[in-house]
């Protein structure tokens, strides 16, 4: 081994140092005093998975002193708009899982969250954009992943405290802690948020013409929703021994706002005469309360067989939302016939799962998935609307779901191709009861075979390819099931008991690029479905008629860009792009909306002296076509500044001061949405802040030398749609 070294040294030493310091040749007889050598090399953090992308946060510098909402930005496919929005190939149509499973809480709040949990207690983010067939049948963009840290090293206590105050009068507050003691793991964490009427003030403004009669109707609305909403989950995982491990997890989600608002309502006819007019306000008492809570039981079972693990799962899900509104009517002109109005309802939902998961290594790089599951899904809506001219409308509905799933998924390596195929089957039985008598009770049977198949190519260390296949599913939840009528002056809304679930195809094709100082991911995607469940309207007698049905047909080509460069080494920029080119049609209206759908996302980040670290974003969007009959322009351009700074030993105390849009003229900014199709035409705009500040201090305790293990599976109900 020493002649070999010796070699290797006389091939690339040698010839670097050619001439001693008297400019003398050297021979290998010589001696050669060599200083100590460093060689750095860089972890890669974006890395390339058969059905998905993660970014490993754990090995990121930066995720010492910041939140999960700042290591999203980094996240190929994720974008972080000025307002902490997030979306996922540039939709919000996606669903967040923590841990492999779906996280109410998270899914809610996500905003106000992920800018609670510090990035040190997360191990990496994955963006699932090929759900194979263990994955619920929904039709989704994706699925963003949040991986909490499963180190279990040494036992410890690591607690985390955050306080934000903003200029706009959203403030919150978030602790974290982890202990383990024995073989005993626990996790607990609560946050909250205060929202002040300052920072919900809304104005909002609409206007409609009428295509049969001409008539033009002007809505005015100004107010604020004051109130505040929170939560907390408590995990624990508990190891038997080295084959056998419980873990546990109860998650909490809530709010509780008023509704305080003024409204203005005009009607005239083509040629500017009042039809009829009036002011409406929101009474006291008049809010909105809701609660998310889910326990999570699972058991895994590993054999001596590498690889090989058996799972059994267990969760309760539930969700209650009260709404409470009443309203005076006052400076009436010809309608409406009463001065006050009064609107409650109560939505219950609840989900018990079971499932069953085994894993089992075939051979080498062969690997066999399979899975049974069964729901019982209960949705239970109360609702009723009351009038001071005696008319009263009341509704009582259930309806209940049952689904069996069988799945097999089978992945495969034959030297750099990867190919991964299952197919599920899903049997329902649904079945809705009208208490209140309004209609015919029913049940229905559905059967759905559910194919994909994802064939991944590693050209060489830095390219790579894949291409999917997937068929997904959605099914109604009480929103859009419920048949409960809701009756204004204008409009008249409810949903349909009738629906059933919709399929969509997804074909993808993506490409990556990994190197230490550049990172690229390019996505090509089709997705198209005949079946949609949609919301249209229509108008009669100047009355809006709203409800939902399986008319809806969709057909989307998209292209998604991640970069990533690094062209320095305190030096980083990153951009998320999109452009999209969509179609809906309902052809029952004969209507049609098409059109393009571009975004971007960047973000410079450059690390100064004293330990200053300063980031610079810009984000734009252009028009969304989220609707059949018109489309809502993207917004101003926002951009942000923030400066970090640490304090103490190890980083352990970090500020952050941020601005969004210092350089705008207004203080506020306004978002519109436009309707170009069907029985009428208009435009609708709301007002929002345009400019902010703020300041968050987080406070890092102890050592994080343990977390909560989780068990490699576990329940994921993703295919629901109109839940909440």
């Amino acid at each position: 081994m020493k002649q070999i070294s010796l070699l290797l040294l006389s091939l690339f030493v040698l010839p670097c140092a050619a001439q001693s310091e008297t400019g003398d040749s050297l021979s290998l007889n010589d001696s050669i005093n060599i200083d100590e050598i460093t060689v750095t090399a860089q972890r890669p953090l974006v890395k390339q998975e058969v059905d998905r992308i993660s970014y490993d946060v754990k090995h990121d510098e930066d995720a010492k002193t910041t939140t999960l909402m700042e290591m999203l930005k980094k996240v190929p496919f994720v974008t972080v708009d000025a307002q902490q929005n997030v979306t996922v190939k540039g939709s919000s149509n996606f669903k967040i899982y923590k841990n492999g499973r779906p996280d109410p809480s998270f899914s809610s709040n996500a905003k106000e969250i992920f800018q609670s949990i510090p990035a040190s207690a997360v191990r990496r983010i994955e963006v699932i954009t090929e759900p194979g067939a263990k994955y619920d049948a929904e039709g989704l963009d994706g699925i963003l992943n949040i991986v909490m840290d499963e180190d279990t090293k040494l036992v410890g206590f690591v607690g985390n405290a955050s306080l934000s105050w903003s200029a706009t009068g959203n403030h919150y507050a978030n602790l974290w802690g982890t202990v383990q003691t024995g073989k005993l793991t626990l996790s607990a964490d609560v946050y909250g948020q205060l929202q002040s009427r300052s920072s919900s003030h809304r104005l909002n403004e609409s206007e409609r013409i009428y295509r049969e009669s001409g008539n033009i109707i002007h809505e005015d609305s100004e107010g604020s929703n004051k109130g505040g909403h929170g939560g907390g989950s408590i995990e624990a995982s508990y190891d038997l021994d080295s084959l056998n491990l419980i873990t546990g997890s109860v998650n909490v989600w809530y709010y509780d706002v008023d509704i305080d608002y003024d409204y203005w309502t005009n009607m005239c006819d083509a040629a500017g005469l009042t039809l009829f007019s009036y002011r409406s306000r929101s009474l006291d008492g008049s809010h909105q309360r809701y609660l998310d809570m889910d326990g999570h039981l699972d058991y895994q079972h590993l054999t001596h067989r590498k690889g090989e693990s058996l799972n059994l799962s267990y969760l309760i899900s539930t969700t209650r939302l009260n709404n409470t509104t009443q309203y005076n009517y006052y400076d009436i002109v010809r309608q409406p016939d009463y001065t006050y109005m009064g609107n409650h309802s109560r939505n219950y939902f609840t989900e018990h799962t079971f499932q069953l998961d085994w894993t089992r290594p075939l051979r080498e790089n062969h690997t066999l998935d399979l899975g049974a599951k069964y729901i019982l899904r209960r949705n239970d809506s109360n609702s009723g609307q009351e009038f001071d001219n005696g008319q009263n409308m009341v509704s009582d509905f259930l309806h209940t779901t049952s689904v069996a799933a069988l799945y097999t998924q089978y992945k495969m390596q034959a030297g750099s191709v990867t190919m991964m195929g299952g197919l599920r089957y899903e049997y329902s039985y649904l079945s809705a009861e009208f208490r209140d008598g309004s209609g015919q009770n029913f049940h229905r049977n559905l059967s759905d075979w559910v194919p994909s198949l994802t064939v991944s190519w590693r050209i060489n260390d830095r390219h790579s390819m894949k291409l999917n296949y997937a068929l997904r599913i959605n099914r109604p939840g009480i929103s859009y099931l419920n048949p409960a009528r809701f009756v204004t002056t204008t409009n008249i809304s409810q949903g349909n008991p009738d629906l059933e679930s919709s399929n969509q195809h997804n074909l993808t094709l993506g490409y990556s690029l990994l190197t230490p100082k550049l990172t690229m991911n390019w996505s090509l995607s089709a997705n198209l479905s005949n079946d949609l469940m949609t919301l249209y309207n229509y108008v009669r007698d100047n009355i809006i008629y709203s409800s939902y049905d399986n008319v809806g047909k969709y057909r989307r080509l998209g292209l998604n860009c991640y970069v990533q460069w690094k062209p320095f080494e305190k030096t980083t920029w990153m951009l998320n792009g999109w452009l999209s080119y969509v179609e809906r049609e309902n052809e029952n209206q004969q209507i049609k909306n098409t059109g393009w759908q571009p975004g971007f996302y960047t973000q410079l980040s450059q690390q100064l002296p004293c330990k200053l670290k300063l980031t610079m974003s810009l984000n734009k969007q252009g028009n969304y076509l989220n609707r059949l009959y018109g489309y809502s322009d993207g917004g101003p351009w926002d951009y942000s500044f923030q400066l970090q700074r640490s304090f103490l030993k190890d980083d352990r105390l970090t500020v952050r001061a941020w601005v969004y849009n210092p350089f705008n003229r207004s203080k506020y900014e306004y978002y519109r949405s436009y309707t170009d199709r069907g029985d009428y035409t208009g435009w609708s705009s709301s007002r929002d802040h345009s400019r902010a500040a703020g300041i968050s201090v987080t406070l890092r305790i102890g050592s994080l030398e343990t977390s909560v293990k989780k068990t490699n599976r576990t329940i994921s109900n993703d295919d629901l749609e109109g839940r909440k």
